[in-house]
């Protein structure tokens, strides 16, 4: 299931600095912050496999970045991880395919599109 927990206009803290480390920068007030429940990864490497995510939400969360995306204008480029933000404290996602996502978002983004330009709106 896809929950909106917090309105995108709220401030939340999901890609800030609490340790104040003088080589990151705090972005939750200029970001929105989209989390993805996983299985814990430690647990899933120590049963002997990898985290992953499922198809579903792949295919969801292309779906709900293409749309925030578009109607925001925000380019595609600036959709990272926690990772990217705060290397130092924060590794997620884990196992997430970085290059599937950003497929099917370019794939969402061409399709809508050629469908705005069908129905005259592009």
């Amino acid at each position: 299931m896809l929950y909106a927990i917090t309105p995108e206009v709220s401030l939340t803290y999901h890609a800030g600095n609490p340790k104040k480390h003088p080589t990151v920068q705090d972005h939750n007030k200029r970001s929105i912050g989209i989390e993805m429940y996983q299985v814990d990864p430690a647990l899933t490497r120590k049963a002997g496999g990898t985290p992953d995510f499922t198809d579903w939400q792949y295919a969801t969360i292309a779906q709900l970045v293409c749309d925030i995306c578009l109607r925001k204008g925000i380019g595609f480029d600036m959709v990272v991880g926690h990772g990217q933000i705060n290397p130092i404290d924060r590794a997620d996602p884990q196992g997430f395919d970085w290059d599937r996502f950003k497929r099917d978002l370019l794939f969402l983004s061409s399709r809508m599109s050629t469908l705005l330009a069908r129905l005259g709106l592009a």
